[in-house]
């Protein structure tokens, strides 16, 4: 089907540090392309998190949960309570053994390129979020860097994907992309443009295949469906 195209959109750790996360998902959702698959290679860290994180979701009962709480906020039945979170600090140690696995948070060696001293530093500075939109290929130095660079994946499907999504990113140098794009809304220098895109099917196709195997990608039909396509 022409509108089962997929694609690879990564945000950095400049758009992950400013907390722009939220809003480049909501505005692919908002567009009306399908979430397939999701990966972040990071985990939440902090003081108390999976007590408080815990509150942060609400009762697993969304009609138990408070206003203010995800489930509070955004679900109605138990059998569709939306998020799941660790709720001890043994059971997330299991979890994220189950999930994680090292060789993906390291680098591949480009010591001789010129450009690699920098782009650690910068890669290094804070987890990043990728999405992806293709699927396919194989996983050569480039790819291999990628993986190590976006610790978090996401894969978009829908007609078009690829191009349009080009689109809503903006030009490469934020300075040449127009109001209403990502980059033109949210950057301004281009060491800074916080987020990735594939630049062709070909290019997706690759990416994907090396954040996903063929079973992580998630076959089912939006209820929205009818109401995006003719």
């Amino acid at each position: 089907m022409a509108n089962s195209e997929r694609t690879f959109i990564a945000i950095k750790p400049d758009g992950v540090q400013r907390g722009l996360v939220g809003e480049i998902i909501k505005r692919f959702e908002q567009k009306g392309f399908r979430l397939v698959a999701m990966k972040f290679m990071q985990v939440w860290e902090g003081l108390n998190i999976v007590k408080t994180g815990r509150v942060m979701l609400g009762e697993t009962n969304p009609a138990d949960s408070k206003p203010g709480t995800i489930r509070g906020d955004f679900c109605i039945q138990v059998g569709r309570n939306i998020i799941h979170g660790s709720d001890s600090v043994e059971s997330a140690e299991k979890e994220i053994a189950l999930w994680f696995h090292p060789e993906e948070l390291h680098y591949i060696d480009l010591k001789d390129r010129p450009f690699f001293p920098g782009l650690v530093k910068y890669m290094n500075s804070g987890p990043i979020v990728a999405m992806v939109r293709a699927c396919g290929g194989g996983e050569g130095t480039k790819e291999k860097l990628m993986k190590s660079l976006f610790p978090t994946v996401k894969v978009w499907e829908g007609l078009n994907v690829v191009k349009t999504g080009r689109v809503m990113l903006g030009e490469t140098n934020p300075a040449d992309s127009k109001p209403g794009t990502i980059r033109g809304d949210f950057c301004i220098q281009v060491g800074r443009n916080i987020i990735h895109g594939s630049d062709s099917v070909k290019s997706a196709e690759k990416e994907i295949s090396l954040w996903f195997k063929p079973e992580e990608l998630v076959e089912y039909k939006s209820c929205a469906f009818d109401w995006i396509y003719e």
